[in-house]
């Protein structure tokens, strides 16, 4: 069984809030940029489609390499540095 699990991204007038910290931390992915809601409608839309049909027990994460490069699936590792 596929789902979508809650993760941090952005929202209306969270950059105007935060600019500091996204700036920093969208240079840490490797696409430079934190995620769309495109970015991960087009995840979803793979997980719901016959081609994910052998997809099982698996996390598909849609953090622009964040994890492949810090390690973590939560990013505190590349915060606390």
């Amino acid at each position: 069984m596929s789902g979508v699990a809650r993760c941090e991204n952005r929202a209306d007038g969270t950059l105007q809030a935060a600019a500091r910290y996204y700036n920093l931390n969208a240079g840490r992915t490797v696409f430079n940029r934190w995620s769309s809601a495109d970015d991960v409608a087009t995840a979803v839309a793979y997980l719901a489609s016959d081609a994910a049909s052998y997809v099982s027990g698996s996390t598909l994460f849609v953090d622009g390499g964040w994890t492949a490069v810090d390690g973590s699936s939560t990013g505190q590792t590349q915060l606390a540095r």
